[in-house]
């Protein structure tokens, strides 16, 4: 019986810990199981009292410790999350670094181009309201407004037919 599995032991030990014995109860949800590691000392002048009078009671028979205890410590645990914990903070570091560098604030890249408006009203068939919109839309992002400087003309005026079949319905 004591080499015998504990059906469901993963999921208990996600939710109550598997780590330590305290021999506490749970009085609600909220409440902790574990206890914190800390040392644990006995008074050393009790165990040296305890010595001297073992000594002078003049048997030799009886023993008594000379040294005293070592400091008792409670089980910690070494679960897989308490190693993961640095692996997770490297990664992050580098997540967030990746992400000052794609956000590249540079005037270049926020700077709106001078033509812009001139090309979005040289092309034709479209209303001065919409392309009002799209040049809105263009100066918002950038990287867009870019990309559609460098298309031909039957290029432009597909994104923004698109656009305005997009918004406008």
């Amino acid at each position: 019986m004591l080499n015998k599995p504990i059906e469901h032991y993963h999921a208990m030990a996600t939710i109550f810990g598997n780590c330590l014995a305290t021999g506490k109860y749970a009085k609600a949800t909220s409440d902790s199981l574990q206890i914190e590691a800390t040392e644990i000392q006995d008074d050393p002048t009790e165990v040296n009292n305890g010595a001297a009078e073992a000594n002078t009671s003049g048997n030799a028979a009886e023993s008594s410790r000379s040294k005293p205890p070592q400091a008792k410590r409670a089980r910690t645990c070494d679960t897989d999350d308490d190693r993961m914990i640095p692996l997770i903070t490297k990664s992050l570091d580098r997540l967030a670094v990746a992400i000052e560098k794609s956000s590249d604030s540079s005037a270049f890249a926020t700077e709106i181009p001078e033509d812009l408006w001139d090309n979005l009203s040289s092309l034709p068939r479209f209303e001065q309201e919409h392309l009002a919109h799209y040049y809105a839309y263009l100066c918002e992002n950038v990287r867009i407004a870019k990309a559609f400087l460098n298309l031909d003309l039957i290029a432009k005026i597909v994104w923004v037919t698109r656009y305005i079949s997009n918004h406008f319905k």
